[in-house]
């Protein structure tokens, strides 16, 4: 009777403990879902900020350098058109590359951040 007794007893061990060891997983998942959920929203958040701040550096440079060219041109319409082309051509040549360079630099950061994540 005694060796039935341990063995009930080693048994309601063991289950115990797989319990645990399954709990514990859950726990450890929930946590990292948690972590990977706030480091995903933070570099949304400051992805977006520095975006924010980039176009308004990059619209201020743009009128500066819309009102210099209509100065010098004595015509606005030329000044500020000059300006709209170079805009044109870059959404060109972005449009171009957007396969083999955009793209694939947007990929391999999404990958490093993802490989970051799990060290």
């Amino acid at each position: 009777m005694t060796r039935h007794n341990k063995y009930e007893e080693f048994t309601d061990d063991a289950k115990q403990q797989i319990q645990d060891y399954i709990n514990l997983k859950i726990e450890l998942i929930r946590i990292d879902v948690q972590m990977a959920t706030a480091r995903t929203v933070s570099y949304l958040f400051s992805g977006i900020l520095i975006a924010f701040f980039l176009f308004m550096v990059v619209l201020f440079i743009s009128l500066v350098g819309g009102f210099y060219l209509s100065e010098k041109l004595h015509n606005y319409t030329y000044g500020f058109g000059i300006v709209g082309a170079c805009y044109v051509i870059v959404f060109i040549v972005l449009l171009i590359l957007r396969k083999s360079v955009v793209e694939r630099k947007i990929a391999d950061t999404v990958v490093s951040l993802i490989h970051r994540d799990h060290d």
